[in-house]
């Protein structure tokens, strides 16, 4: 069995039909993106550019497409500057935590 590799171009026109931007490739292409990374980098200025070219929906569609990846790169940034035992569910309860699970227990046995 072989693995046919798309093309760059082919993905990324294939991601723009399921955002709903496959109208929108041309301009978008000419405006040099060429992926989603590329989407991400966009700031207020170049998509006031890019929704002015566009028709009202592809526009909307856009602009709330760009808003979910910046929101994507927060929480991710987010994540990784998060102190590490808030990172591992399997780090151990602290002592308030324990105190608190024990007392709920003792209340569900009497």
């Amino acid at each position: 069995m072989s693995t046919v590799r798309k093309s760059p171009d082919t993905t990324w026109r294939a991601l723009l039909v399921t955002k709903g931007l496959s109208a929108a490739a041309p301009i978008l292409e000419d405006y040099g993106l060429s992926c989603e990374n590329d989407m991400s980098l966009l700031d207020e200025d170049d998509l006031m550019t890019l929704c002015s070219k566009l028709k009202q929906f592809s526009s909307k569609l856009l602009r709330k497409w760009v808003q979910g990846l910046a929101y994507e790169q927060r929480d991710a940034a987010d994540m990784n500057h998060a102190p590490a035992v808030s990172k591992h569910s399997n780090s151990p309860p602290s002592e308030d935590k324990r105190e608190e699970e024990g007392k709920i227990l003792f209340q569900m046995q009497v």
